[in-house]
């Protein structure tokens, strides 16, 4: 009997949530446009400066695309700011780059041994 009851009170769940976002009272869209708000406004409250020296999918945290740069008074910065970035950014850099991002603003300087470009990032948050 009590599995009949849990079997029952899960596809009512179910039917509430399709319910639910099909007549807009659920807005699973705006949860997704709000994280990546959230991210744009974290990028822009950081400031990056410094040499490249890893870069990881973090797997003790959600994979968040990770960077390690060591600044020019040695000091080492973690820094997930590139989490839901768009830009293709983090699949181009490459461990010695010297990066450097305002306070600000949104654009990623770029030096590499052969290459200089700026990148960016790039959120897809519609404000």
């Amino acid at each position: 009997m009590r599995k009949k009851l849990l079997y029952l009170v899960s596809i009512l769940v179910v039917i509430g949530f399709v319910i639910g976002q099909e007549t807009g009272l659920i807005s699973f869209d705006s949860f997704i446009e709000s994280r990546k708000c959230l991210s744009k406004e974290l990028a822009l409250d950081e400031f990056i400066d410094g040499k490249l020296i890893e870069k990881f999918l973090n797997n003790q945290n959600h994979n968040f695309e990770t960077i390690i740069v060591e600044s020019p008074n040695s000091k080492k910065i973690t820094s997930t700011i590139l989490m839901g970035d768009i830009s293709g950014l983090f699949s181009e850099l490459k461990i010695g780059d010297t990066i450097k991002k305002e306070k600000g603003s949104l654009e990623f300087h770029v030096k590499s041994t052969d290459l200089e470009y700026v990148r960016t990032l790039e959120y897809g948050c519609g404000k």
